[in-house]
């Protein structure tokens, strides 16, 4: 399973140049950030776990990813979402059509309540229980440091081949609105 050492390809737009590191290479399952947010989950072993609770969007990567990763485990994945439309439960489609084969249950929190209650208030049950790891959404933790410690670790590596000595590493933070941050090494 690869979920490392992804290649870095050189690209050009509006005549400036720059390389891409492409982590879209990475084994399908754990593609991009996914990979490198969930690496320490896949070599984490601690037999109490039976549960892998999170929350998020119905058509969410970290779905899918979330939902390899306890099939790899031998856990249940419990995912929450607010709903789930009524056409995609009809035609399973995409993440969540692949985390239903992969043997998630995905919990529409619209219909646990009487009004509007965010996923996230539904997880917070199974934070105390031995045997649950939850996630918050997306696959952010601590743990997440490693795989994003690796991803470094390749950078730095490659850029020592480069002959220019500064480099700008931008890096795509997930939030709700678009949002790039660079890094000079």
């Amino acid at each position: 399973m690869k979920l490392s050492d992804t290649p870095v390809t050189q690209h050009s737009f509006n005549n400036q140049p720059f390389f891409l590191k492409r982590d879209d290479q990475l084994h399908s399952h754990f593609t991009g950030n996914k990979a490198r947010k969930l690496m320490a989950w896949l070599e984490y072993s601690n037999s109490d776990i039976t549960h892998l609770i999170a929350y998020g969007s119905v058509q969410a990567n970290s779905l899918y990813s979330m939902a390899a990763l306890a099939s790899i485990k031998g856990w249940k994945l419990e995912f929450f979402v607010d709903r789930i439309p009524q056409w995609l439960k009809e035609k399973p489609t995409g993440n969540y059509r692949g985390a239903l084969e992969l043997g998630a249950t995905v919990h529409e929190t619209s219909k646990l309540e009487s009004g509007p209650v965010h996923p996230a208030e539904h997880v917070e049950q199974f934070r105390t229980l031995k045997h649950c790891l939850v996630l918050e959404e997306g696959g952010r933790s601590v743990r997440a440091e490693q795989g994003v410690a690796q991803l470094a670790k390749e950078i730095i590596s490659w850029s020592r081949h480069l002959s220019e000595p500064a480099l700008t590493v931008l890096c795509h933070l997930e939030q709700e609105q678009p949002h790039f941050t660079s890094i000079n090494i």
